[in-house]
């Protein structure tokens, strides 16, 4: 009886390590990838990029990093860059932007808010917003649901 539950606590050991060296080269594989990615951007008006935030959709698909500027100005560029799983599926705009902010993870999702100066507008302060949902089309490509919204850059 003692063999047999010293046998199954090494399985399971064994089960669990394999789980976590798994968990472990899938991490590097996406810091590696997520690297790469930043390193594709037009460099900062400023400093360096750094990742800010992240997260996913509940069905845990659609990955997002957000990074932004080191130093930044409260009209810094940032960018978003989306990953299927590992796999990257490029910037949500083709250059960066100000005022960019994951608002929501849906399902299959991300809902993305833009906020852009207008006018007078103050740096601290821009009043033009809008939101765009982004999800992998069935192609396996990202698709701004929405119209991408503000100024022509």
């Amino acid at each position: 009886m003692a063999q047999v539950a010293a046998a199954r606590q090494a399985l399971l050991a064994r089960v669990i390590g394999a789980e976590l060296q798994q968990q472990q080269v899938a991490a590097e594989a996406l810091h590696q990838q997520l690297s790469q990615q930043i390193a594709k951007l037009p460099p900062p008006s400023q400093g360096e990029w750094e990742q800010i935030g992240h997260g996913h959709t509940t069905d845990c698909r659609l990955y997002w990093v957000q990074v932004g500027q080191t130093n930044p100005e409260p009209n810094s560029d940032g960018q978003l860059l989306f990953f299927d799983r590992q796999t990257p599926l490029g910037p949500a705009t083709p250059e960066p932007r100000p005022y960019i902010n994951v608002v929501t993870n849906a399902d299959d999702a991300v809902v993305v808010n833009y906020q852009w100066q207008q006018g007078q507008d103050p740096p601290c302060c821009p009043t033009g917003v809008g939101t765009v949902r982004f999800r992998i089309g069935d192609d396996g490509k990202l698709v701004a649901v929405d119209p991408i919204p503000g100024p022509n850059r």
